[in-house]
């Protein structure tokens, strides 16, 4: 019998592609503020190799604009920000392919 293939993502799920790394990250940030947010993720980020994809969720409604500013500002790349209805906010970001890191 031949293998069932694998379900698809749902809509509202980022698909990752791997860039120059493999590595792959997640950080769970409920009931941090998006001023503190940006600090983890920069410090999260930091830890992993160049190119690293790192999937961040948060609650607070603030996280948006404050995650953009802070990749634009910092060279990483904001892959998506999906919103979940009263859950908050799912970020892929990817850091940059080299060692350009702030």
């Amino acid at each position: 019998m031949p293998a069932s293939p694998e379900p698809a993502p749902p809509d509202d799920e980022p698909i990752l592609v791997a860039g120059d790394t493999d590595e792959v990250g997640f950080l769970d940030a409920p009931g941090v503020r998006a001023a503190d947010l940006v600090g983890r993720v920069e410090a999260v980020l930091d830890a992993m190799p160049a190119g690293s994809v790192l999937t961040v969720h948060s609650d607070d409604a603030a996280a948006g604009d404050a995650v953009a500013a802070w990749c634009t500002s910092t060279g990483n790349e904001l892959v998506a920000a999906i919103a979940h209805d009263g859950a908050g906010t799912t970020f892929t970001i990817r850091s940059p392919g080299d060692d350009r890191r702030r």
